[in-house]
């Protein structure tokens, strides 16, 4: 039997514990960390998860041997980064956003494809991945606060990096609106907040001092950590959503379009429907604006992120929320059944396709019949169908030609699909 090296120790502290550790470094950051990448809606969910009570996978600490002395160590932060990052900020009650830009070499490392396997392109702008850690909060407690954190809380908002977490994150964050500022004021997190509530821990500790030891240890974790877990599936992450509403499932996946297919993949229904609710809300509020088409999804341009868009929208189907970007769902829709059951009677008499070859030919097809038809409750007048498909067939190959393979999946294309099929339809719409 092996001898045992390390000790593992569980445990919890409350979040103002938490804070006061990170503050005086009793715990820090290895090298190899990341920087903070969650956005504003991401924090307001962690503490709205704490609020409830919900179960928060733990921190894990690794005790780090100094090299030059086996008497002194560091606490590294291995897992957890992000949700202490975001306490903190949330007790700060500031956002980072002066600082420099994060490589773009992070994006060349990332799985930028879409669904066909073509490399997409991230609107840069849209995604700020900053220089920025707890550690240098840590610093400017040290160096500029000397150790004081009524001090902290003044003088932080006075150094120009960080905004006041309140509107003013709006204007810096695209994905961010006024109704997740709401959600986090009407948390209060105050010192009885962050005294009630606990974050686990995980402690690893070797139980004899061995720097080579430690280091191969904690960097395997890491790596398993971060590279390890599989994936799920878009099914598989949105069947939890569903589960809190059965009765809305059949929007999601009516049962009509269960044997349709694209590129022989399952046609994602749900997909549709977010990308249309959304333009659905810009027509509304932009009708007349030029490049409306260009807040379509704005901020979720990496595959990677594609799946938190369309999920956001379930989630707002699910429990019948208002969106900003996609609008009050039993407005829209006070009784989708019937509203389905139209779209099934057009679908099977007019649309004979159960196969589409590709997301583009599916995307043409289908963003325009589910804006008039589908949310804006218009007759399609299907006497001219010939035509209609003539028109969408000729674009389809325009779209393809233009963009070509690797293109396809850009967000601009997409942007552009829904542009053109809205506008092919709307020449076919009924009296």
């Amino acid at each position: 039997m092996k001898k045992k090296i390390f000790a593992t120790y569980y445990g919890e502290y409350s979040l103002y514990q938490w804070i006061e550790m990170i503050l005086t470094r009793e715990i820090v950051l290895p090298d190899f960390q990341r920087y903070f990448v969650w956005t504003p809606e991401k924090v307001v969910k962690l503490l709205e998860s704490l609020d409830k009570g919900l179960f928060i996978p733990p921190v894990i600490i690794a005790n780090q041997t100094s090299e030059k002395d086996n008497n002194l160590s560091n606490n590294y932060v291995l897992d957890g980064q992000q949700r202490l990052s975001a306490i903190l900020l949330a007790y700060l009650q500031v956002f980072p956003v002066k600082f420099d830009d994060y490589s773009l070499e992070v994006y060349e490392n990332d799985d930028n494809t879409d669904d066909s396997g073509n490399s997409i392109e991230d609107d840069f702008e849209d995604r700020k991945i900053l220089k920025w850690n707890f550690g240098k909060v840590q610093n400017f407690y040290e160096n500029e606060c000397e150790h004081n954190i009524k001090k902290l809380k003044e003088d932080i908002m006075q150094n120009g990096h960080y905004v006041k977490f309140d509107d003013n994150i709006v204007r810096e964050y695209k994905t961010t609106t006024t109704k997740i500022i709401e959600r986090y004021k009407n948390i209060k997190i105050d010192k009885n907040f962050l005294k009630e509530h606990f974050l686990g821990f995980s402690y690893i500790k070797a139980i004899e001092p061995c720097v080579n030891n430690e280091k191969s240890h904690y960097a395997e974790i890491f790596r398993n950590i971060n590279t390890s877990a599989v994936q799920l599936l878009p099914e598989e992450s949105r069947s939890a959503l569903y589960w809190l509403a059965p009765n809305k499932v059949p929007f999601f996946k009516p049962d009509f379009l269960q044997d349709v297919n694209v590129n022989n993949k399952k046609l994602d229904f749900a997909r549709l429907l977010a990308y249309v609710a959304d333009a659905y809300q810009i027509n509304k509020s932009e009708s007349r604006a030029k490049d409306k088409y260009k807040r379509l999804a704005k901020g979720y341009s990496l595959t990677r992120r594609y799946e938190e868009y369309i999920e956001l929208y379930v989630n707002n189907v699910i429990n019948n929320e208002v969106d900003e970007r996609f609008g009050d769902f039993s407005t829209i829709f006070p009784n989708y059944e019937d509203d389905l059951s139209k779209l099934k009677e057009t679908f099977l008499n007019h649309y004979k396709k159960t196969k589409f070859s590709n997301l583009v030919e599916a995307d043409y097809y289908l963003f325009g019949l589910l804006y008039w038809q589908f949310f804006s409750k218009k007759q399609i007048d299907f006497s001219k169908s010939y035509e209609l498909f003539s028109r969408l067939n000729k674009a389809i190959s325009v779209h393809r030609g233009n963009k070509g393979e690797k293109n396809i999946g850009k967000l601009g294309a997409i942007r552009d699909r829904m542009k053109e099929s809205i506008a092919i339809y709307e020449k076919y719409l009924g009296v």
